[in-house]
């Protein structure tokens, strides 16, 4: 009720390689989305999780790039992990970091007090499927290799 007709006629979409993929980036939009997003007022990483109506292919490419090879400042132990390590969720910085409810590590970071299991498996299905050739099968390069002009 009350939805203004262009969304009716043209609803958003997710612009994504499988039904798996569009279930995550959803579920990161959502969850994480109004954090971290390109609105200028980042949280101290540059993770662009939100997904933009008005250029859903974009936004998919944005968001690739903001994690695949990319290095956090979370350091679980001794550990030196990616944001996303493709193929490999549980070496994922952004899986443990949701799956956790330590108040120094939790993502989310306020509002829930046990993690979101549905949303965790959605996101770790795509990681450990989805993504374990997408930067080969894309061409994409992470951020972290990029060279600076």
């Amino acid at each position: 009720r009350g939805l203004p007709a262009a969304l009716q006629q043209r609803p958003p979409q997710i612009a994504a390689v499988s039904a798996l993929e569009r279930e995550a980036l959803g579920t990161l939009h959502a969850n994480c989305g109004h954090c971290h997003n390109r609105s200028g007022h980042q949280v101290p990483l540059a993770l662009t999780l939100a997904q933009r109506a008005a250029d859903p292919e974009a936004s998919r490419h944005e968001l690739l790039a903001s994690v695949l090879g990319v290095h956090g400042r979370f350091r679980p132990g001794d550990a030196t992990l990616a944001i996303v390590e493709p193929g490999a969720s549980q070496r994922s910085v952004l899986v443990q970091r949701m799956a956790t409810r330590d108040p120094q590590r939790q993502m989310p970071p306020l509002g829930t007090r046990h993690p979101d299991t549905e949303g965790l498996a959605r996101v770790s299905r795509w990681i450990d499927h989805t993504l374990a050739d997408t930067s080969a099968r894309t061409g994409l390069t992470p951020l972290s290799d990029r060279k600076e002009p």
